[in-house]
């Protein structure tokens, strides 16, 4: 084995706010030793082959399942080893993961779409069935805790059968016999582990897909279902397993070869969590039915027989018989929508809530799941209603300011409509797919001024920000000024031809949101403050970087007097600062380049 580079620690350096272990060490007490030294301590364990026991010893928490989980299987045990062993695993993981073969069946913890593949895998044999009318036989199996149970000594032989190198294995070997593990209320006592794999360390999906693969590869041969040429008999997503076949018997002979392999690897099917589906076809009338009479055993132990009109879930989307369900998620979106109105929330909060824990709960369904463009359209209109009721907007102020990026000028509330199709697709082909809602936003009246809100980078971050800074009150209404929603007489008067449009300060011109903040002689005063407001930001930011800063200097020149609201010199440089703001008809680049022509075509 090579040496561990520092390059290889900085790519494999855990992220801030990574969960400590037993030691209770953070990511912050480890970055204080140079990756120099973590490569030389790393380096000393490879040579010896062995980790100190403090490194061994781990914490495990349990993450509910689901809700109201009461019963110890309702739990998932998540191990927390110390961050420094952390980071060495994902070290071995980085190395090993090149050099390990896995049957292109397996399609669990890999860098392409697992979940698409097997998702649409499945739903492409259960409609071609019928298409085709073809018997077709498919098992589902869900194995029992197996992260948790699978042997030391199947995860040391399917290392050895990959040829990997002795010294690994040797230094896993070392690891896994040295391992203890506490859990509350109970950190006193140390719990030595005689199987199972460490969920949540890097190499444990590594070493499970291998045991997994020792399967896969039995079980590939004649005996399964033809598919466009092609024989498949087995495809999994790491614990979760499905076989196929052409008949009765053909299935019952995979399943008995499953279950003695599985055995050997202290692996058990868990059989009410399991079920089978067996489609008879009638050639001569061109049809085929579901069969619920013909049982499949797994030791003994019957599965689940699915019928007709039973549907049941895999990876997280629906399924019958017939393929992928229709899903309408409507009432369930509406369901969330009405919990987060009633939490005491700021209209903020709401939104972000709303983009970044709310609406991705429903975007793997929609995306892998059956749905029309109405249903999508309808998802939309719901969030649409939620987001101006959540932050008081008229009912006309445009849906492109809502789905437009924050970037462009929006609230970056992604549209059901357009991103589920286009993340189909991605997902479907591999193709990379991004969407721009900006330009719809720019093309409507009142979302015209913020044409160049992408150009000046950060300058919506506060759109999606959870700061305290803000009173809800006071993001809605800067929400509203943004995307000139404020009240004003010309936009109170829309679709109302008899109503008065002009300004109430008696100016003859209508009473705009441009024209109020831009040109109304009532607001003069407060212009010149928003000026000096923003020159006095740019001081201090200018002071807080080192320059020297002079306010309002007086320059003479040829063509005129010259007094740039501030003069900043730092290290023989200086800056010219002369700060506007202008109406939403101006062009930024114009009127930037204006200004500078009239400072730099004057220097005598």
């Amino acid at each position: 084995m090579s040496p561990i580079s520092t390059d290889e620690i900085g790519k494999c350096f855990p992220r801030n706010g990574s969960s400590p272990g037993p030691d209770l060490s953070s990511v912050g007490e480890l970055r204080r030793l140079s990756k120099f030294e973590l490569a030389k301590i790393y380096n000393i364990f490879l040579l010896c082959r062995r980790i100190p026991d403090r490194f061994c010893r781990a914490r495990t928490v349990f993450l509910p399942k689901k809700r109201d989980a009461a019963d110890p299987g309702d739990f998932r045990p998540i191990t927390l080893t110390p961050i420094p062993a952390r980071l060495f695993s994902k070290i071995l993981a980085r190395r090993l993961a090149p050099s390990v073969r896995l049957d292109p069946d397996q399609r669990g913890f890999i860098e392409s779409d697992g979940i698409a593949q097997n998702t649409f895998l499945l739903d492409y044999v259960l409609r071609h069935s019928r298409e085709k009318v073809k018997r077709t036989f498919v098992a589902s199996l869900d194995l029992r805790k197996a992260f948790d149970s699978v042997s030391h000594e199947a995860v040391f032989a399917a290392l050895k059968a990959q040829a990997v190198d002795h010294r690994l294995v040797e230094l896993l070997q070392s690891i896994y016999a040295k391992s203890s593990t506490s859990f509350a209320p109970f950190l006193g006592h140390k719990f030595s582990s005689t199987c199972g794999v460490k969920q949540g360390d890097p190499l444990s999906s590594i070493l499970f897909n291998m045991v997994i693969d020792q399967l896969i590869r039995k079980l590939k041969g004649p005996v399964g279902l033809e598919l466009d040429g092609s024989t498949i008999s087995i495809s999994a997503y790491a614990d979760d397993i499905l076989l196929f076949a052409s008949s009765s018997a053909g299935l019952q002979h995979l399943l008995n070869e499953t279950s003695k392999f599985l055995e050997t690897c202290n692996l058990f099917v868990n059989c009410s969590k399991s079920f089978t589906i067996s489609i008879l076809a009638d050639s001569k009338n061109k049809k085929t039915k579901v069969d619920s009479a013909t049982p499949f055993f797994i030791n003994n132990e019957p599965l689940k027989i699915l019928k007709a009109n039973d549907s049941f879930k895999y990876l997280g989307v629906n399924f019958s018989a017939k393929g992928l369900l229709a899903e309408n998620c409507c009432p369930t979106l509406q369901d969330y929508l009405a919990k987060l109105k009633s939490a005491p929330l700021k209209p903020q909060q709401r939104i972000w809530i709303l983009k970044n824990t709310l609406l991705p709960k429903l975007f793997h369904l929609l995306v892998l799941s059956s749905v029309t463009a109405g249903k999508l359209a309808k998802l939309d209109s719901v969030t649409r209603a939620f987001v101006r009721g959540a932050l008081f907007l008229p009912g006309d102020c445009p849906n492109s300011f809502i789905h437009a990026s924050v970037a462009d000028g929006g609230l970056g509330v992604l549209s059901f409509r357009v991103s589920v199709p286009l993340w189909r697709r991605s997902r479907l082909a591999g193709l990379g797919a991004v969407m721009s809602g900006g330009q719809k936003l720019y093309n409507t009246v009142d979302g015209a001024a913020l044409v160049d809100s992408s150009k000046v980078k950060n300058q919506n971050l506060w759109v999606q920000s959870r700061n305290k800074f803000l009173s809800g009150r006071d993001y809605v209404n800067l929400l509203k000024t943004k995307i000139a929603c404020l009240p004003t007489a010309a936009r109170c008067a829309r679709g109302r031809p008899a109503k008065d449009k002009y300004c109430q300060a008696g100016c003859p011109r209508k009473e705009t949101l441009n024209h109020v903040s831009q040109a109304c002689p009532r607001t003069h005063g407060k212009r010149i403050q928003r000026h000096e407001a923003v020159v006095n930001y740019l001081k201090r930011a200018c002071q807080n970087w080192g320059f020297e800063v002079t306010t309002e200097p007086l320059y003479k020149t040829s063509a005129g007097n010259r007094k740039p609201d501030l003069l900043a010199r730092k290290n023989g440089k200086i800056l010219v600062i002369d700060a506007q703001v202008v109406g939403n008809a101006v062009d930024l680049d114009r009127a930037n380049n204006r200004k500078i022509s009239y400072y730099r075509d004057n220097v005598e």
